[in-house]
């Protein structure tokens, strides 16, 4: 009985299972760091949008002090600039005016800022249309700005608010440290804000997608978009989907392990079941021989194969002796006692290949296979004779001795049928019957 295909067969399903399991997890995973990375751009999203609110309306203030006190002091200009600066946050670098067509000079000494011919070639690309910002540029020392002006436009003198494009996100940093981010105002315009997205590992872009979001912030932050892109990895699967992963997996193991072991016991059992009953369907139930059936099942074999071979057959019809007198002088259990001991000593004296059979009664019946010569029979005659007449030892210290008669048959000799050899070895049983010989 061979178990391994069924055991193969329940390995690659457990495995197969628990690659559908990881599976699921990683896709749970992945569909909460997905849900997360869209909740996060429209985080950052209202983030920009209100950041970008917040100047607009600052700057519209200084606007219209602007233009409503034009007799203003100076130390007042700067007390106001001071406190547009302090609540437009660190990315406002400055606020910048000039008198009709007058080049434009910074206004505010505590956070000067050397404003050079670029801001003056910003201004006149942002000029013609309000509520709008400049093009992105960078100062003297590479810092990226921009220019920013009032949202309401009016005669009066030009102001605009000089920021640092990347202060836009400010909360840049909750995104993943690979995610790429871009802000602008059109996808062909220079961006506010750029970082790029990191590829990945092979096995990541190979399983996993790629996530990306594109969220467009409208006319009140100026018409910027912003898009996010992300490679994911294996990092979002956390401790809970690998216990999960874990946990089921092991629990599918021990199911499987358990369900091979009952096939296994199911099979071996039946296994078991068959080769008993096959056992007693061709064997002698008391002395375990071969009974008639398979006998005559290995006489047709050895028949067939006899040709090949070139040697003969040898057919023995063994008879016990009076073996019912015992039976009547002792009881039954003596008599099976008896015959017992002698289909054991026959099993000994004869070869593996050689098959003993009982037929019934006191009858025993031998084949002997690849016989070479008259005299190779002979003398295995010579040896059961002195085996079988050997005392069988009874019960109360006694001992019985039984005669034995054996005729022989040869194939093709005496016949080419099995029971043509078997009525020819019963013809030619020689030796006087006698009686049982008990030995005190």
């Amino acid at each position: 009985m061979r178990l391994r295909p069924p055991i193969l067969l329940a390995a690659a399903l457990w495995l197969c299972a628990s690659g559908v399991i990881a599976l699921l997890c990683v896709a749970h995973a992945l569909t909460t760091a997905e849900q997360r990375f869209t909740e996060l751009g429209v985080h950052l999203g209202e983030q920009v949008a209100q950041t970008w609110q917040r100047r607009q309306a600052l700057l519209d203030g200084y606007a219209a002090f602007t233009r409503l006190d034009a007799a203003r002091q100076p130390e007042v200009e700067r007390a106001f600039v001071r406190a547009l600066l302090a609540q437009g946050g660190p990315g406002v670098l400055g606020v910048v005016h000039a008198p009709s067509d007058a080049p434009f000079a910074p206004v505010d000494p505590l956070r000067a800022t050397r404003v050079e011919a670029a801001v003056e070639a910003a201004w006149r690309v942002a000029q013609p249309s309000a509520a709008a910002a400049s093009p992105v540029f960078a100062l003297q020392d590479g810092t990226p700005v921009y220019l920013l002006q009032p949202s309401r436009g009016g005669p009066g003198d030009r102001v605009a608010l000089l920021v640092r494009a990347d202060t836009l996100i400010a909360q840049a940093g909750l995104l993943p440290p690979d995610a790429g981010v871009w802000l602008a105002r059109a996808p062909a315009a220079r961006p506010f804000y750029t970082r790029p997205a990191r590829a990945g590992s092979r096995l990541a872009r190979l399983l996993l997608p790629r996530l990306r979001v594109e969220r467009p912030l409208g006319a009140a932050a100026g018409g910027l978009s912003l898009r996010l892109d992300w490679q994911a990895d294996f990092g979002i699967v956390g401790g809970f989907e690998w216990l999960a992963a874990a946990s089921l997996a092991l629990a599918l193991l021990g199911v499987t392990v358990l369900g091979t072991r009952a096939y296994g016991g199911r099979r071996r059992d039946r296994f078991e079941r068959e080769m008993r009953q096959f056992f007693q369907a061709n064997h002698d139930g008391l002395t375990g021989l071969a009974n008639r059936t398979l006998f005559y099942d290995r006489m047709q074999h050895a028949i067939a194969r006899l040709p090949r071979s070139g040697k003969r057959l040898a057919v023995l019809f063994l008879d016990l002796d009076r073996l019912q007198a015992v039976n009547d002088a002792f009881g039954l259990p003596a008599g099976d006692r008896v015959l017992q001991m002698m289909a054991a000593r026959l099993s000994r004296v004869l070869r593996a290949e050689d098959t003993v059979a009982r037929f019934g009664g006191d009858e025993f019946v031998v084949l002997l296979e690849d016989v070479s010569s008259y005299q190779q029979v002979e003398r295995v005659l010579e040896r059961l004779r002195e085996e079988l007449e050997q005392p069988c030892p009874l019960d109360g210290g006694r001992q019985l001795k039984v005669g034995v008669r054996i005729g022989t048959a040869y194939y093709p000799d005496d016949g080419e049928r099995v029971e043509e050899l078997l009525t020819a070895a019963d013809r030619n049983l020689y030796g006087d019957r006698h009686d049982p010989v008990i030995l005190l």
